[in-house]
């Protein structure tokens, strides 16, 4: 009878032994496929991060391209209007040093 116990026993323990092993089994199946899930998620939120910052540097070098011409439009029209206003400063001296040359040359003319 003692025997017939220990076999008893012995069976249930393997028995639960052999449970326990395929309930972990399963849990570990079921959270290597939750890792797998989850990892394929992480590389798709990489890949598409990637993709974001990629057409981010494009339309950052695109709006520092725009800002490169219109910094040098800008500054050529001012330029060009510097150039403007000193030639016509320069033509109304010239037109004033005429005047007063012309106005000297013939009030000496007169007095001779």
């Amino acid at each position: 009878m003692f025997k017939q116990k220990i076999k008893h026993l012995l069976f249930e323990h393997k028995a639960s032994v052999d449970d326990l092993r395929a309930e972990n089994t399963a849990a570990l199946t079921l959270a290597g496929e939750e890792h797998r899930v989850a990892e394929l998620e992480l590389r798709r939120d990489k890949a598409a991060l990637k993709e974001r910052m990629h057409s981010e540097q494009l339309r950052h070098e695109q709006l520092v391209k725009t800002l490169k011409k219109v910094s040098t439009k800008d500054y050529c029209d001012t330029i060009r209007d510097d150039v403007s206003t000193c030639a016509q400063k320069l033509t109304q001296v010239s037109l004033i040093y005429r005047t007063e040359t012309t106005t000297r040359y013939k009030s000496g003319k007169k007095n001779n």
